[in-house]
């Protein structure tokens, strides 16, 4: 027993004191009176124990590699610095201090490096330790030259461990991304964005760039599909599709990257990137809500400040502007806040600099492509004279932006002249300084977008009148018309949603409802049959925003009408409202509209009319109320009103020659037994000539004198 005992501890000498203390005084003779067969059984059992710990020494210690790693699990990372560096024997050990200098507060690049090569000496055909040396040599970031000599030794490195596992997600990856750069020096150098395909490049920069993205393409499906929860597989994958604007194939790979690696915030970002670009607003909303919870608060607060959309944004998220950027107030997300979403995610993949450290949006293409969308033409220069500059030219309608990237490590800046260039005359102060032309344009025109819907996209005809409301607020009346061919195409078909609002913000007051073609309205206006639709809101008064959309059932017609309008306050005293212009009034006698175009104020019921163009052949309605009017003998207000419509002034000769002054001038008293009447009044207009007139309605107080105007332009046709 005793030289059992001296094996066990020479096989695993962190079990000599147990096997001492324990395991001998168990061996010891016993005295007892038990069964002999007992006593042979417990020994039997003792030896094939003793057996089983001899053959397993591993089962009954753990190694300093694996206490570290443990240490390092629960964030003791300098006791696992100790416990590792203990081993330098263990290859295990010494890829453990590769991981805590480089994935810890620890951080030290170069004995990362050194620890790294000593787990690879010690175990060279280890997979893991191959594709570690890849990684490590990708977080370099050198010079040019340099860098390309690490390109080509991880290059080297991801062949030969291909030999030792022909399935490595790493090593595919790394080929693939040699193959994308080859990619991208052919697409950049050789192509003009926005030219012709046919003169765009060479047929042998054509071969090569198809041979560089099938072979990335390649390398990345493959990594993806070793390893789909490796996350750094799928970006640059994505940046080739996104550069060659296939959506549908950024939509298939993001959606495999939302399956594999869904707690990524940057998998919803991309997989929002690709529905928006293909026109699915909805799920992008949803996608882009997703992705945005996921990312690290400062991260997602990117993608909703304001400043590259505005001048003195500074990082400030501001809800109010993007809710009055909001082309379409009807649906239920933001498409202005989309397509921003959607600029940086692609600004993002196109334009960060990975070797400086710099995500899209820290970069000045990246900027401006957020700023103004993509440019009209792009185009990379390497000028003559130079070994390692590149330059890029956008063009944009209202701008060009030059960027150079001077040691072409990916960061391209706003191109300046140096002050030496300057002063020796070489270079013109302001016209070749971009960066300070960009702060100018940046100034005149802060943003650039164009809302473009699915399927046809046309106007709203509208028009809005204030009355005095309840509890001091005002009551606004407005009238609209949606031309029939902007939302359907036939008549018995289901018209559209319809929505009207007035302001913005948490105070915006808005009405939304279904209109079909049976209870639809007709009228004609400029021309075309419109359905006439009116909403009556109460609101504060000032300048507010007016939008009133109408979106056909069939998603393939979008009409919009929008206007900044005064809303009147309407103060205590002599007073008169807006003038509500009508295709016709009728009495209400207390009865409920007859149809929804129509509106009832006090006892009459109104056509209003959406537009200030009216037919001469048929009559012009007018509707205003009164208000504050004084009683005077009798117990009754008296008011006189005058009401002149005259054609406006025509400048030249020929204005004065053909000026019509007959117009139509109506002057008359009226009673009222209380302060305030709602009246309107009926003009003939047919013996009148096209063109624009000048309405100006005037009412008086008989008792004290007082008279508001109130004037108004409109076209008879």
């Amino acid at each position: 027993m005793r030289k059992l005992h001296k094996l066990l501890s020479q096989q695993n000498p962190s079990l000599h004191g147990f096997a001492r203390l324990d395991l001998t005084a168990s061996l010891a003779p016993h005295h007892c009176r038990r069964c002999p067969w007992r006593q042979k059984r417990d020994h039997a059992i003792r030896c094939l124990f003793f057996l089983l710990i001899i053959a397993c020494p591993c089962a009954w210690a753990q190694s300093a590699a694996d206490i570290a790693r443990q240490a390092m699990a629960s964030g003791r990372y300098q006791e696992a610095e100790r416990l590792a560096l203990s081993d330098s024997e263990s290859a295990e050990a010494q890829f453990l201090l590769w991981q805590l200098y480089t994935e810890t507060p620890l951080g030290s690049r170069g004995r990362a490096g050194r620890a790294l090569s000593r787990a690879i000496a010690l175990d060279p055909d280890n997979a893991d330790y191959r594709a570690a040396q890849i990684v490590h040599l990708r977080r370099d970031r050198m010079t040019y030259v340099q860098n390309e000599y690490l390109q080509y030794r991880r290059m080297d490195l991801a062949r030969d461990l291909l030999r030792i596992d022909s399935a490595n997600a790493v090593a595919h990856e790394e080929l693939g991304l040699q193959a994308a750069r080859d990619f991208d020096d052919v697409y950049q150098h050789a192509a003009m964005i926005g030219a012709p395909e046919g003169i765009r490049q060479s047929l042998a920069a054509q071969q090569r760039q198809v041979r560089a993205y099938v072979t990335a393409t390649e390398g990345f499906e493959r990594a993806i599909r070793v390893a789909p929860e490796r996350a750094s597989a799928y970006r640059p994958i994505l940046r080739i599709y996104a550069r060659t604007e296939q959506w549908t194939e950024v939509l298939r790979v993001a959606k495999q990257m939302t399956e594999n690696v869904p707690r990524d915030g940057n998998a919803w970002i991309w997989l929002g990137l690709a529905e928006q670009r293909l026109g699915n607003d909805r799920l992008a909303d949803q996608a882009f809500t997703q992705g945005l919870a996921l990312l690290p608060f400062d991260e997602a607060a990117i993608f909703v400040a304001t400043e590259f959309v505005t001048i003195d944004g500074n990082g400030v998220v501001d809800s109010g502007f993007w809710d009055d950027a909001d082309p379409l107030l009807l649906t239920p997300y933001n498409e202005r806040l989309l397509a921003h979403h959607a600029r940086i995610a692609l600004a993002d993949l196109l334009y960060a600099a990975p070797q400086m450290g710099l995500r899209g949006w820290e970069t000045r293409r990246g900027q401006t492509f957020i700023r103004y969308g993509p440019p009209n033409t792009e185009q990379i220069l390497s000028p003559s004279g130079t070994t390692l500059m590149q330059v890029a030219v956008w063009e944009y309608d209202h701008a060009r932006f030059v960027f150079e990237d001077e040691y072409r490590n990916g960061e391209f800046r706003l191109a300046s002249p140096s002050a030496q260039a300057i002063a020796l005359g070489l270079a013109d102060g302001y016209d070749n300084d971009f960066a300070m032309m960009s702060g100018d344009i940046a100034r005149e025109l802060p943003q650039q977008y164009t809302f473009s819907p699915a399927g046809l996209m046309t106007g709203v005809y509208t028009s809005a009148a204030s009355f005095r409301g309840a509890e001091g607020k005002t009551d606004l009346v407005v009238a609209y018309g949606v031309p029939i061919h902007a939302v359907t195409e036939s008549i018995d078909e289901p018209l559209a949603q319809i929505g009207v609002f007035v302001g913005s913000g948490v105070g915006r007051v808005e009405r939304r409802d279904t209109v079909g073609n049976r209870i639809a309205l007709l009228e004609e206006v400029d021309g075309q049959p419109v359905f006439l639709r009116q909403e009556q809101v109460s609101v504060n008064s000032g300048v507010r925003q007016l939008s009133v959309e109408a979106i056909g059932l069939d998603k393939r017609t979008t009409a919009v009408g929008r206007s900044l309008v005064e809303v009147r306050r309407f103060e205590g005293g002599f007073d008169v409202s807006d003038v509500l212009f009508a295709y016709a009034v009728e009495e209400a006698y207390g009865e409920a509209p007859s149809h929804p175009a129509y509106v009832t104020r006090g006892d009459v019921r109104i056509l209003a009319a959406p537009t200030t163009t009216f037919d001469r052949s048929r009559p012009l309605y007018l509707y205003f109320e009164i208000y504050g009017l004084t009683r005077g003998e009798g117990e009754v207000a008296r008011y006189e009103l005058e009401i002149d419509l005259s054609p406006q002034e025509r400048g030249g000769l020929s204005g004065l020659l053909s000026r019509d002054e007959r117009g139509v001038s109506v002057r008359f008293p009226g009673t009222v037994a209380a302060t305030e009447t709602g009246t309107y009044q009926i003009l003939d207009v047919s013996g009148q000539k096209p063109g624009r007139y000048d309405l100006t309605l005037i009412v008086r107080d008989a008792k004290t004198g007082d008279e508001q105007t109130r004037n108004q332009s409109i076209t008879l046709r």
